[in-house]
């Protein structure tokens, strides 16, 4: 989570804000701005409600009031909450032929749910999400730099192809 506030902090350094309302506010660049309520922890990107983390749009907000991210995650993501979630007793479920279930939920056929498989190859690579950066930089096969393909090298040490 720590690593996910960082990447997001980060993220929103760059962006425009403007304030709307004493918590409501406007961030974003140029026409893709995004509204987001501090109250009701909202945004319109929908990725804060989505995942109870302040997104890159919250995280500017958050830091013009000088509030603390810490503040707007969810309960969920506290050590507290994890130690909690497994301070009960689990008891094992036992054998299954010494199960007793009732006639009426026995009889029940269950089949499975209908899908409908997409036509074409299915896809080999996974989708970045939109939180996710790119790690691969292109190299020029030509004067082995990078950022740059070899067509659109301009790098005065190119070979050239004269056949003699």
């Amino acid at each position: 989570m720590e690593r996910e506030l960082r990447q997001s902090f980060d993220a929103g350094a760059a962006l425009e804000i403007r304030n709307l309302d004493e918590l409501v506010f406007e961030v974003g660049t140029g026409a893709e701005m995004c509204t987001i309520d501090l109250v009701g922890k909202t945004c319109l990107c929908r990725e804060f409600q989505m995942r109870q983390i302040p997104c890159a749009h919250a995280s500017r907000a958050v830091c013009s009031k000088g509030i603390s991210l810490y503040d707007l995650c969810s309960c969920y993501y506290t050590t507290e909450c994890w130690q909690a979630s497994y301070t009960e007793l689990l008891y094992p479920i036992g054998m299954e032929s010494d199960w007793i279930v009732p006639d009426a939920i026995s009889s029940i056929n269950i089949l499975p749910p209908n899908i409908r498989i997409a036509p074409g190859c299915p896809p080999t690579q996974c989708r970045r999400s939109r939180t996710e950066w790119s790690t691969s930089t292109r190299k020029c096969g030509q004067c082995g730099g990078s950022g740059h393909n070899r067509q659109t090298c301009r790098n005065s040490t190119r070979r050239s192809n004269t056949r003699t």
